[in-house]
């Protein structure tokens, strides 16, 4: 999406910069979005430019901004309000106009009571506020999105694979994805590194899920064979229940033949509170 919004509103050659903040040590992280000048650390032979320079006339793109350290958060904040920041090392103030796109998973109002997010950096970035829907909740468009995977793949690998068939389609419609586009992208290319035929059936698609059979006395539960993340099927099903209550904790719990308080602990474990 924020490659959308950059390609969409600003011209071809201006910069898209992206960083996860969440993927890289704190020392490293601030070097790589600032920059740093010859002689600031050891083995700092020469200066370099940090990402945020480097973003000039474009975008730059900050996801997980929920695992940046509350140091660098200060840091940041002066760069918003400033459009200005010196490299490590340096004291040269530096001027750069770049648009920022920040994304997270995180609650970030329940970070701020915990005092791991700053108050007034979220202001600061919650200008425009997007809530991206998880896959599981986009029906048809799910298809759309395999689709496109699907031509990637054939041009990456060099195949003419023609496209799903019906049960295939109805599979992709039916799995909840915890992984989401990750994971939908990941069973395409796998299907696609395999397959020998035209169309994609059901038995190509490796998905990460478990499958309800119902019979008259009993509900069978079906592991796949590549294994399965206890704890996405634990959060999906509460999210599950939670939708079915329309947000009412207690009767989520009644769903999921839970207490009210140990439903609370699990939505708290997985961040839902």
């Amino acid at each position: 999406m924020a490659r959308i919004i950059h390609y969409s509103s600003l011209s071809s050659d201006a910069p898209f910069v992206s960083i996860n903040c969440a993927a890289l040590p704190e020392n490293l992280l601030e070097s790589e979005l600032f920059g740093y000048e010859k002689g600031a650390f050891t083995h700092a032979t020469v200066s370099r430019i940090g990402l945020l320079q480097e973003a000039e006339g474009g975008t730059i793109f900050l996801d997980e901004i929920g695992e940046l350290p509350l140091n660098l958060q200060a840091k940041l904040l002066s760069f918003l309000e400033t459009k200005r920041f010196r490299r490590l090392g340096g004291n040269k103030l530096i001027e750069v106009k770049a648009r920022i796109i920040a994304a997270t998973n995180r609650n970030l109002e329940k970070a701020i009571t915990k005092k791991t997010f700053r108050q007034d950096l979220y202001y600061r970035l919650n200008v425009v506020s997007l809530t991206m829907p998880p896959l599981r909740d986009l029906g048809e468009d799910i298809l759309g999105i395999a689709d496109y995977f699907l031509r990637t793949y054939n041009m990456e690998f060099k195949k003419q694979v023609k496209g799903f068939t019906e049960v295939a389609r109805q599979t992709l419609l039916s799995c909840p994805w915890p992984g989401n586009v990750r994971e939908l992208s990941n069973c395409i290319e796998r299907a696609m590194i395999f397959i020998e035929k035209e169309w994609i059936d059901e038995a190509d698609l490796v998905v990460c899920h478990l499958k309800l059979k119902y019979t008259q006395n009993a509900r069978e539960w079906s592991v796949p064979q590549t294994g399965i993340s206890l704890e996405d099927v634990e959060l999906q099903l509460i999210v599950s229940a939670l939708e079915q209550a329309g947000g009412n904790k207690s009767k989520a719990a009644r769903l999921l033949t839970l207490t009210r308080d140990t439903l609370r602990y699990r939505m708290e474990k997985y961040q839902l509170a």
